[in-house]
């Protein structure tokens, strides 16, 4: 009887020794494990509201004025033969404004100024006009759900027409056409935005020979927005 209490003494003791443990190591575990999860909603929060304080997500603009431009380089050919090989850049100048019709969609007026240096060919310039409407296709789904306010940060389709206002002779042409376009526009703090589109394109009026009717237009500016 002696030796069965004592076995049972200590079985029991092992029992509640390895309970405890248990008990103890799962509330690590769970600790640890809403520890992880808390961290990690809470990194992921300040990310967001960081991204959208800087994008501007939360202002309500009607109204934008930009004035930006991008800059490239190039090598390749130029002049009416396309004969002349060497490097080129080309820098663009962007003045336009942009006004909220609804919530959803905008008007574009804007002026684009070219400037192409050729390394073997001179300097070539061109001015041109832009008239559009633009679709911001998710913009009245992020407001329902308070994602954002009503302003200029989303993607959006734009339909849009460019005229040739003025251009050097051959070795620059520009053509006058009507393009359909997808795009994005973000506000970049609050004197700062990006834009760019790509899409395809009819080009209308007289072009040059052997050029097709059916192109493609592309579009990347940044600057000041206001």
């Amino acid at each position: 009887m002696t030796f069965s209490y004592k076995l049972l003494s200590i079985i029991f003791s092992v029992l509640i020794l390895v309970l405890t443990y248990s008990k103890a190591l799962a509330q690590t575990e769970i600790t640890h494990r809403e520890y992880t999860t808390e961290d990690r909603t809470h990194s992921d929060f300040s990310f967001k509201e960081k991204y959208r304080y800087f994008t501007r997500a939360n202002v309500e603009e009607k109204t934008l004025i930009k004035v930006g431009g991008f800059l490239t380089g190039f090598w390749g050919g130029g002049g009416s033969d396309r004969k002349v090989v060497g490097f080129g850049g080309s820098f663009l100048n962007v003045v336009a404004i942009e006004q909220k019709l609804l919530p959803a969609i905008s008007i574009l007026a804007e002026v684009e100024n070219t400037c192409v240096i050729w390394s073997k060919q001179g300097n070539d310039y061109a001015i041109g006009g832009k008239l559009g409407v633009r679709w911001y296709y998710f913009m009245n789904k992020h407001i329902r759900e308070e994602r954002r306010a009503n302003n200029f940060s989303n993607h959006y389709l734009s339909l849009q027409s460019n005229h040739s206002l003025y251009q050097t002779e051959d070795r620059f042409k520009r053509s006058n056409m009507l393009s359909l376009l997808w795009g994005t526009q973000i506000r970049i703090g609050k004197f700062g935005y990006f834009d760019a589109n790509i899409g395809p394109a009819i080009k209308y009026g007289t072009l040059a020979p052997g050029e097709p009717r059916i192109g493609y237009d592309a579009n990347i500016s940044i600057g000041f927005g206001f």
